[in-house]
């Protein structure tokens, strides 16, 4: 049986269930944005994040656009680290095994905010595969949105987000 969109109940329904998490997550994160915002801060602060991930993968970004440009390798580099194999540091700071790290290939130029923006997707994606599991094991959607909200609005995942955000 279909529906209005075309799909059948099921898929409705599932497609109303991640509609009503994003709003709610977008939500969410608009008054943690507002509340960092009041007292003068922002959410990803600067451990590690802006001073060894951004620049990363500010590095990465662009040694990846020279690898498909040039299709060589650089084996050497004195401006990443102290010094070494740039393939084992990016590799190292999980820029190059990191899924989200090809939204940065779209973009012209890397900034503050969209490492940022893919912080928190990184968040919501998680809060997404959660809201997958609860329904493969056959929970219900509205004690499974708050468990998924509980989990993803945590003072762990909000404290490693904003200092690791790749743990994220």
């Amino acid at each position: 049986m279909t529906g209005r969109l075309g799909c059948n109940k099921k898929t409705t329904k599932t497609l109303i269930h991640v509609s009503i998490y994003t709003v709610v997550f977008i939500a969410f994160c608009a008054v943690l944005q507002a509340y960092a915002g009041s007292q003068g801060r922002v959410l990803v602060e600067n451990y590690d994040c802006f001073e060894i991930r951004y620049p990363a993968a500010v590095y990465g970004k662009n040694a990846v656009e020279k690898l498909l440009s040039t299709f060589s390798v650089q084996q050497w580099d004195w401006t990443i680290g102290y010094g070494a194999n740039p393939l084992m540091d990016l590799t190292g700071l999980a820029e190059l095994n990191d899924p989200f790290y090809l939204f940065y290939m779209f973009f012209d130029e890397v900034t503050p905010s969209l490492y940022v923006f893919l912080t928190f997707l990184r968040v919501y994606v998680a809060g997404l595969a959660f809201l997958y599991f609860c329904k493969v094991r056959g929970f219900r959607y509205l004690p499974s949105l708050a468990a998924c909200l509980v989990y993803v609005f945590s003072t762990f995942t909000v404290l490693y987000t904003v200092k690791h955000p790749v743990f994220a």
